[in-house]
């Protein structure tokens, strides 16, 4: 089977969003970040990573990776939870 005619297939937008680029990598490589500003925006994150990395990451991407560097900082919600009637004692 031959085709002629140009080939519309592809978007004209490829993503550039990266298969291989593991949460566990890129939360290494925003931890710095989160840590200094943890309400830094996930716009910051993904220029942050197209600079550092080269790729351009979507922003549910930055979202996960944001949480899991938050996490990986500071600790999960559930772990504070139970600390917390300890600290109130405490006081």
């Amino acid at each position: 089977m031959i085709l002629e005619g140009p080939h519309t297939c592809v978007s004209p937008l490829i993503s550039q969003d990266h298969n291989k680029l593991g949460s566990r990598m890129i939360s290494q490589t925003i931890c710095e970040i989160i840590e200094v500003d943890p309400s830094i925006p996930i716009s910051t994150i993904i220029a942050h990573i197209k600079s550092a990395m080269g790729y351009t990451i979507s922003y549910r991407k930055g979202w996960l990776w944001k949480q899991h560097a938050i996490e990986n900082i500071f600790g999960n919600w559930e772990e504070s939870y139970n600390k917390l009637s300890g600290m109130l004692q405490a006081m």
